[in-house]
């Protein structure tokens, strides 16, 4: 060490170190980041969310990195991945046919989602629920 070199002690340099040790850590976060985005953006016909899917299918990044830094929910980004086989049809009973010709005429307007409680209630009290 030189005569003209300051001293520095040595929890100086482990304060310094450690926020190295972060600015890398977060310099390969960005890298990251920026790695999905543009593989995201060399695919950018699509939606935001069958972009996300497409990146995160490859498996390169976590899908968690992927929905966070496209901006989806990683729960609708996993469905998108891991598409069910099959579909979920409509809900239907074989009981809700007969339960809404029971219903009043005026009342058989049933387009919304939540037909079978709606014709429960136009059943049971008639005059007592609005439609709309």
């Amino acid at each position: 060490m030189g005569s003209d070199e300051p001293v520095v002690g040595s929890s100086e340099v482990r304060r310094l170190e450690e926020r190295v040790r972060n600015l890398e850590r977060l310099l390969g976060r960005k890298t990251m980041e920026v790695e999905i985005l543009k593989e995201a953006l060399a695919r950018s016909e699509s939606k935001k969310a069958e972009l996300a899917a497409f990146v995160a299918a490859e498996g390169r990044f976590a899908m968690k990195a992927v929905a966070e830094t496209i901006g989806v929910a990683r729960s609708h980004l996993r469905d998108k991945v891991h598409r069910l086989s099959k579909p979920r049809g409509p809900y239907r009973k074989p009981q809700d046919d007969a339960l809404v010709q029971r219903s009043p005429p005026d009342r058989r307007t049933f387009d919304l989602c939540y037909r079978r409680i709606t014709a429960l209630a136009a059943v049971s009290a008639p005059c007592a629920i609005s439609l709309r």
